[in-house]
């Protein structure tokens, strides 16, 4: 992409907050749309990798966070009551590989960073239709009752795996769904079952969970099965 350019990215999430912080640093024109009316509360525990941070460093969003951010130190497996396995993990070029920091928060943190350029996401705003002409993409975006075209010599769609842009261009979905019906929830507890823990796994014949744990929070994920309470994984 030439600095010049201009980008449309359909899409504020991680992925396409990570894109617009790359093209507004290299100078590009940078829109942002978003579908959504506001950015969601839920924090959805995430993973952010070792070498994310670095990126992020780019930004001075890691400078700003880190320090709330839990690093991956250990993994425990249990089936039913029995321990099955505790695993720690090492540093990596002297640094943990990960920490689970909560997406709702780091995405914010890359808007944050984002509007350090003079760009905004635009919430509200969704994807209708685009069209290639012989000056780029002229793409149709729904603003409530009104429609904007939007002129750009790139469109980025970064809406998910349930995107409108792949829909309309019928760019096939190349991931893959998990069989089982998952639930997530956020769970606030003063209760510590296992300390210095990064994730639990419960396996029994009612569901299975995966919880991890932040500094506020456990956040659990659990297969929506008949019996499977949250009062284990609180």
């Amino acid at each position: 992409m030439a600095e010049s350019s201009r980008v449309l990215i359909v899409g504020g999430g991680a992925s396409g907050l990570a894109r617009a912080l790359n093209c507004a640093r290299l100078g590009m024109q940078v829109r942002v749309v978003e579908k959504r009316v506001s950015r969601p509360s839920a924090q959805k525990a995430t993973w952010v990798a070792q070498g994310v941070w670095h990126q992020l460093a780019d930004f001075g969003i890691t400078e700003r966070v880190i320090s709330e951010a839990i690093p991956m130190r250990r993994f425990v497996f249990h089936d039913n009551a029995r321990l099955v396995a505790d695993i720690r993990v090492l540093n990596v070029n002297g640094e943990p590989p990960a920490h689970l920091y909560p997406q709702a928060m780091l995405e914010q943190a890359m808007e944050d960073a984002l509007a350090s350029y003079g760009v905004k996401v635009e919430y509200g705003r969704a994807f209708i239709r685009a069209v290639e002409n012989a000056d780029g993409i002229e793409t149709s975006i729904s603003n409530g009752d009104e429609t904007e075209i939007i002129e750009a010599d790139w469109l980025v769609a970064a809406d998910g795996s349930k995107s409108d842009v792949r829909s309309f261009l019928n760019v096939p979905f190349l991931g893959h769904d998990y069989p089982e019906d998952w639930s997530v929830a956020e769970i606030e507890t003063t209760r510590v079952v296992l300390r210095n823990t990064t994730a639990t796994v419960l396996a029994s014949r009612r569901g299975r969970s995966l919880s991890f744990t932040t500094s506020s929070r456990c956040h659990s994920r659990h297969s929506q099965c008949e019996g499977c309470g949250l009062e284990a994984h609180s």
